[in-house]
């Protein structure tokens, strides 16, 4: 079909760039929620017309959002179509991306297409509109796309724009990009020692430090006090996440049963590492076992706040994401029936998309609307 296979990749990414944005857009566009769907549109139009979060509204999550959907709206004006160009780019961000990792880690062409495709059908469409949980989380992934970029190219710069892009995602949700950040710290700081490349971390702590005077100079110069900051974005949210940790019960069923699919890709990927960590002495100063240790860290943050959270389950596109770092994984390495593991997983893939593509997309399950008959509109 594409005889110039100097393009093959160029037509991939337009592809994947209007099948994602578009698949958004159209699920954005079916049905809404209130309060939820309309947080960060409110937010963003009183932006525009001059008010400051924290001084002139009450937020209790972090305020980038609301900062880029003020864009939009300045660029596209202010209306609905605005609003979906907003999650609907950034879903067409998280699918370019996630194509670019899986290929420059050597998956199989087809194979990286395929679950980039998943990707765009279960990453922001589950919520169509902008929301907080997903640009948290969605930021964080982008981050520790970076970090695993700086690893495999041994370049100190990927380890500051991780950081920054870990910044952002606190300052659109606290949760769950604190748990990432805390356990990418770690990370940072074990290859740093083992590895004796202590300008890692420099650059690490670069990128916060930085994102954090242009905090400062924001708040300065909107007159924020930083008392209100702290009580807004640190105190006020704290009493609320503590009640949800008491009132909660764990169970069998939100800690395993919700998330099976997930597992079933996250555990073979941990059983590998684990494997060559036993026979290989040094196995843990392999990028390997890096690009484990950082993808683990990312995907049991999103676990660890989504058990917790009230909300309804957004993160099935970690499957997607697992399967491109699984198939790296049985690439990298000799098994037996190779081929067979690949599809297996290629298969499984497909087969979750199409179940969670039906009950988020189809029948808008996390706005609450699965029992609301759309057509009625």
């Amino acid at each position: 079909m594409f005889k110039d296979k100097k393009y093959y990749d160029v037509y991939i990414y337009i592809f994947l760039a209007i099948s994602s944005f578009c698949i958004n857009f159209y699920v954005g566009s079916n049905g809404v929620f209130p309060v939820d769907t309309f947080i960060h549109y409110d937010n963003g139009y009183r932006i525009l017309l001059g008010d400051v979060p924290i001084k002139d509204y009450w937020i209790v999550h972090g305020f980038i959002i609301d900062y880029m959907q003020a864009i939009f709206f300045k660029i596209f004006g202010n209306n609905w179509y605005s609003y979906l160009i907003h999650s609907s780019l950034f879903n067409v961000i998280i699918t370019i991306f996630s194509y670019y990792i899986f290929k420059f880690l050597k998956v199989d062409t087809s194979f990286a297409f395929i679950l980039s495709i998943s990707i765009s059908i279960l990453a922001y469409p589950v919520s169509g509109t902008p929301f907080l949980d997903l640009h948290s989380t969605y930021f964080s992934l982008l981050a520790t796309y970076f970090i695993i970029l700086g690893v495999v190219r041994d370049e100190n710069s990927y380890w500051l724009f991780g950081s920054i892009l870990l910044c952002l995602a606190f300052f659109s949700k606290q949760v769950p990009a604190a748990y990432t950040i805390f356990g990418l710290s770690f990370v940072c700081l074990f290859i740093s020692i083992s590895e004796k490349k202590f300008n890692i971390l420099i650059y690490f702590i670069l990128g916060a430090t930085l994102f954090l005077f242009l905090f400062l100079l924001f708040l300065k110069f909107n007159e924020i006090k930083f008392f209100d900051f702290v009580l807004q974005i640190f105190l006020s949210p704290s009493t609320i996440g503590t009640s949800r940790y008491d009132l909660y019960d764990l169970s069998f069923k939100n800690v395993i049963l919700d998330f099976k699919f997930i597992y079933v890709i996250l555990i073979p990927i941990i059983l590998i590492n684990l494997n060559k960590l036993i026979k290989e002495k040094k196995y843990y100063k392999s990028k390997d076992f890096k690009i484990f240790l950082i993808i683990s860290v990312f995907s049991l943050s999103t676990l660890i706040h989504q058990i917790y959270t009230k909300n309804q389950i957004y993160i099935f596109s970690l499957i997607p994401i697992l399967s491109g770092f699984f198939l790296y994984y049985i690439q990298s390495n000799s098994f037996k029936f190779k081929k067979f593991y690949i599809y297996l997983v290629i298969f499984f893939c497909i087969f979750v998309t199409f179940k969670y593509h039906i009950r988020f997309n189809d029948e808008r399950k996390f706005h609450e609307l699965s029992n609301v008959n759309i057509s009625n509109n």
